[in-house]
């Protein structure tokens, strides 16, 4: 049985629903009608997602593009999660394949007269999508870089020049840049990280499972990117112009700082924290006199999806940041949240045989150079579990004999 997701990721589907040819309209058709009632279903609502979505084909603002980014990934995300909450953890929901879908195969964005997020991603131009495991750039030409190694970087040099893995892949002059913030995107999978120097010189450090969205050049009032996953900024100092990090739910506006930013689809809550400098937090559809979330230095603000609330507190924040260094730091933290983590660095996945397993709190530190085996016998003694290879990347984490 295919997920929402799967069907908007699959290039065929799209061409059939924007423009159909007489063998897609044929195959499809045939498709919807052997499908049993549940996958019907699943295939309206994939429909539905590209189709509802009405408006007039016009040039749109960098800023409007991230709004809309935010919208369909918030859509998409809410659909997949209100009907099979538990596939996380033997699924990944392929969020990379859609956005380049989206933003990168010659897409034609949509926005409505009012400026509110019409959510729709016309498809004109499709070409490949990528697979489970591939880092890559997809640059704002459509033009697709591999990231091979497991540790990437990426960084935008002063005289204008594209360097990636310490390589210069293209050169980007000032006289020829896109007139408007021309959006680019870095798509790092399970297993991987990387390293980007964006163009104002800010600094971000992405942790595995993440996306981040971004402009070849900041040319606004505002630098703004959109973040899915988890990340560490660096941020210039620039008084002028802002710096926003937007998420499917929450804003993150700061002038020059520091601070570290989890925002995973499959995660209720997005965590913020601020190791230096100042941040300010704001809901995106926030009402016009709510007020805003300031965070100061050894802060973590925990916003939650499902009651738009947010807890501040104060924390180490070397529990929360450590990762940028390989490191895994946590204290009397729950078995779930810190496999969760060994999860997506390693890309494995974990299973429970008894659900008050994932409950389990424990303290230490966890050297994430380590060989994977190594590190999974060093979580087993800490937590005094059994950790059994099922299959392939697969584990059971069972009660100790």
């Amino acid at each position: 049985m295919k997920r929402i997701s799967q069907y908007i990721d699959d290039e065929s589907f799209i061409q059939w629903i924007f423009a159909p040819t007489e063998e897609l309209e044929k195959r499809w058709t045939d498709y919807y009608e052997r499908a049993n009632k549940r996958e019907r279903k699943n295939i309206d609502e994939a429909k539905s997602v590209l189709l509802q979505f009405k408006s007039k084909r016009k040039e749109i603002t960098e800023k409007e593009k991230l709004d809309l980014f935010s919208a369909v990934l918030h859509k998409i995300e809410r659909r997949e999660k209100s009907r099979v909450l538990h596939l996380f953890h033997s699924h990944v929901v392929r969020y990379a394949a859609i956005a380049i879908v989206f933003f990168a195969l010659g897409a034609i964005l949509f926005y409505q007269r009012d400026n509110q997020p019409d959510d729709l991603l016309f498809a004109e131009e499709l070409n490949e999508t990528v697979s489970e495991g591939d880092a890559k750039l997809i640059r704002y030409t459509g033009e697709s870089i591999d990231l091979e190694k497991d540790k990437s970087t990426v960084a935008y040099s002063n005289d204008g020049l594209l360097v990636v893995n310490q390589d210069t892949i293209k050169s980007v002059p000032t006289s020829k840049a896109p007139q408007q913030e021309a959006l680019n995107q870095l798509i790092i999978p399970y297993g991987k990280n990387s390293e980007i120097l964006l163009a104002d010189g800010t600094k971000v450090y992405l942790n595995a499972g993440t996306r981040l969205v971004y402009p070849e050049q900041f040319t606004g009032s505002k630098r703004q990117v959109f973040l899915s996953g988890e990340a560490f900024f660096e941020v210039s100092h620039d008084p002028e112009h802002p710096f926003i990090v937007k998420t499917s739910d929450l804003s993150v506006e700061v002038l020059g700082t520091h601070f570290n930013v989890s925002a995973y689809p499959s995660d209720n809550i997005i965590e913020t924290v601020l190791t230096e400098g100042k941040v300010v937090l704001q809901k995106n559809k926030s009402g016009l006199f709510e007020k805003k979330t300031e965070l100061v230095p050894n802060q973590l603000a925990s916003f939650d999806k499902r009651t738009s609330e947010s807890t501040l507190r104060f924390v180490d924040v070397e529990n929360y940041v450590s990762w940028k260094d390989q490191i895994l730091k946590f204290e009397s933290s729950d078995l779930f949240h810190v496999l969760s983590k060994v999860e997506r660095y390693y890309n494995i996945r974990f299973s429970y045989s008894d659900l008050p397993l994932k409950d389990i709190l424990i303290s230490g530190k966890l050297e994430l150079q380590e060989s994977q085996d190594e590190l999974i016998a060093r979580i087993s003694r800490t937590a005094s579990v059994d950790i059994v290879k099922t299959e392939g990347n697969r584990y059971e984490i069972r009660n100790k004999e």
